[in-house]
């Protein structure tokens, strides 16, 4: 698919030029690092294209400028997607959001966002914000932007969010609609076979270290599952909080 390799180029963004990339190109897809728009990162966000000590998810702005330069050059791309997690909602109160909605903005692109979750599609809840942006020159088809948001797309925290633009980004911004997907036809429980080929049990030790990483709230959550009588399967992910003293912990 790549040729060999010769287009797939493994570097720091920072140390790529507009002259890099190939052009034209019919849409630009970043993700850029997810640690400072969480607990685990303290919240540092994207900082500031300006600031000398860059976080890792401030790697924004080295697309950005990769983007401007494509655009000073009249090859910026007709569409950018941004994906992310769902704290760059809500990272330095919306601050980084609304400073990313007038960085689509002031490149000449009309832009929305919406969230979608793993879970209308397979049985795993995975939220992920998509920011979506269109070059003005293009016309946006109907059908595809409402007039309002769509709660099903845009959460609480997004309207929070796009409280928070300014009023030139909220001139470029576009409610994106998609398709109610339909009704999932598996749920986990459905798909996890009781005795597996190739993968193993966690050993009793490694279970009860598990355990040990739930909070109250998630050990009576699996205290109830236990208790229900029947088989039932549910996903154990780590996460970095706070615990009551405001210490950093992993829990499960």
């Amino acid at each position: 698919n790549w040729n060999g390799g010769t287009e797939l180029v493994v570097c720091d963004i920072n140390k790529l030029m507009p002259a890099d990339l190939p052009v034209p190109a019919h849409m630009a897809w970043a993700s850029f690092p997810c640690q400072d728009l969480s607990l685990a990162g303290n919240y540092e966000g994207i900082g500031h294209w300006q600031d000398k000590v860059q976080t890792r998810s401030g790697t924004f702005w080295a697309f950005l400028r990769l983007m401007q330069g494509l655009r000073a050059k009249q090859d910026h791309p007709p569409l950018i997607v941004l994906e992310n997690v769902y704290g760059i909602l809500t990272a330095n109160g919306s601050k980084d959001f609304a400073a990313i909605g007038s960085a689509l903005a002031g490149l000449g692109y009309r832009f929305g966002a919406v969230v979608l979750d793993a879970r209308h599609f397979v049985p795993q809840s995975r939220p992920r914000v998509f920011i979506v942006g269109v070059r003005e020159d293009l016309h946006i088809p109907s059908g595809i932007t409402s007039r309002q948001h769509t709660p099903l797309w845009h959460p609480p925290r997004m309207l929070e969010a796009y409280s928070e633009l300014t009023a030139e980004a909220r001139k470029a911004w576009r409610w994106w609609t998609l398709p109610t997907p339909p009704a999932r036809a598996h749920d986990f429980v459905d798909i996890i076979e009781e005795s597996p080929d190739g993968v193993q049990w966690h050993t009793a030790t490694e279970t009860k270290k598990l355990i040990s990483m739930m909070s109250e709230v998630n050990l009576a959550k699996l205290e109830g599952a236990k208790k229900s009588g029947c088989r039932m399967v549910g996903g154990v992910y780590k996460r970095t909080r706070a615990d009551e003293n405001g210490v950093k912990v992993q829990r499960a």
